[in-house]
């Protein structure tokens, strides 16, 4: 593919953006390759798994607020009761927030970090506040607890980050061992319930929260491996038909809640065919993976470009109204004209596309709605004449 793209400095920020799992690990050796941000394909799957995450902390914190309240209703007036309420109490206005934070539209990069960091200092908190009340050895005996951290950190690998997982293990190491060498001095004496202080125990603990954070970064990056294949065109690199129409569902489920428009752009590329009987198939391939890469560089930097199928590709732009996503869908056709493919015969000019454009709401709010209201326009500009853009009104 003969071809000179308008937009170099586009291209290089979407070549960093798109680039392989493969050509990640190359260049993010060492250190480095430990700590890299997920691919834009797991961060819609980030997404939802925080907010799961978000409702459950509601769940499970509002569960243990039953101890605290039965221990008041019944009269035990103490300080421990107090204490336990008023944790209680924070936590749930801590998940509120983080809750509302994992309903955005786009979901801050830093929530993941805050939110697993909340979770695990809560428990360290809570061990802290009972362990300096009662009996200190619940900070380093109690089985229940300390196994909380290891689902925490286990837990970290559906954010599909692999610098959560480490993020994970980290300050529940950081913060467990604290609260070991805080307590240590008042661990002398052994009690009936939990036994006695043992470093080797305190050791093998610490080995374990490490193993599993290893295995959960492990996970994750087997998971990236996994999801590139299963959703990634072979012939253009592109998002397939299946996550496209996925994350077209996602996008307008999270727009409709903040009130956001979404704009869907259906293409086909004019006289296909021609160039195939023409050309042959390997020339076709060319336009193909030509015309993809001229899709990736022509959009936005939040939109979603789709092989949806043959010679149909879309492009997906949240928060752009049916005006701005027109104008942008022209300035797209508009550089198409200097782009050539090689046959041989030499280099051709790059065959037009039609394309049909549809806005949520005016065209309905659900994904098949908006595909059908794309796709009507589409075939539309091709009775017209082809090689422009249709769209709302």
């Amino acid at each position: 593919m003969d071809e000179t793209d308008p937009n170099g400095r586009r291209e290089r920020s979407t070549d960093a953006l798109e680039r392989s799992f493969e050509d990640a690990v190359r260049r993010d050796s060492g250190v480095r390759h430990l700590w890299t941000q997920p691919r834009l394909e797991l961060r819609a799957a980030a997404q939802e798994g925080e907010l799961l995450f978000a409702h459950l902390r509601i769940v499970v914190v509002a569960a243990f607020a039953v101890f605290p309240v039965f221990e008041l209703l019944d009269g035990r007036m103490g300080l421990e009761a107090w204490l336990g309420a008023l944790v209680i109490l924070g936590c749930l206005a801590l998940s509120g927030i983080l809750l509302r934070l994992a309903s955005a539209e786009e979901v801050p990069a830093w929530v993941s970090f805050a939110s697993t960091w909340v979770d695990i200092s809560i428990l360290t908190t809570t061990l802290a506040v009972y362990a300096g009340l009662s009996d200190p050895l619940i900070a380093t005996n109690s089985q229940f607890t300390w196994g909380i951290y290891l689902l925490t950190i286990a837990a970290s690998a559906l954010r599909y980050d692999p610098r959560v997982c480490l993020w994970a293990g980290g300050w529940s190491v950081f913060e467990y061992l604290a609260l070991v060498l805080f307590f240590r001095w008042r661990l002398e004496q052994g009690s009936v319930e939990y036994g006695s202080f043992s470093w080797y125990t305190q050791a093998a603990r610490v080995l374990l929260m490490l193993v599993a954070t290893f295995v959960a970064w492990v996970l994750v990056r087997r998971a990236e491996e996994l999801w590139r294949l299963s959703v990634r065109d072979a012939r253009t690199g592109l998002y397939n038909h299946t996550f496209f129409v996925d994350r077209l569902e996602d996008v307008l489920g999270r727009a409709e809640r903040v009130d956001r428009p979404v704009s869907l752009a259906m293409i086909d590329i004019d006289h296909f065919k021609d160039v195939n009987d023409r050309y042959g198939h390997a020339a076709g391939d060319r336009v193909l993976e030509g015309l993809a890469r001229a899709l990736r560089y022509g959009v936005g930097r939040h939109d979603l470009v789709g092989r949806y199928g043959g010679d149909e590709f879309a492009i997906l732009m949240p928060g752009l109204p049916s005006e701005r996503a027109s104008r942008r869908i022209a300035d797209l056709l508009a550089s198409l004209p200097g782009l050539t493919f090689a046959t041989a015969e030499g280099p051709s000019p790059l065959p037009s596309i039609s394309v049909g454009l549809a806005t949520s709401p005016e065209d309905g709010r659900t994904a098949a709605d908006l595909l059908q209201s794309a796709d009507r326009r589409l075939y539309a500009v091709k009775e017209q004449g082809r090689g422009t853009v249709l769209g709302v009104g």
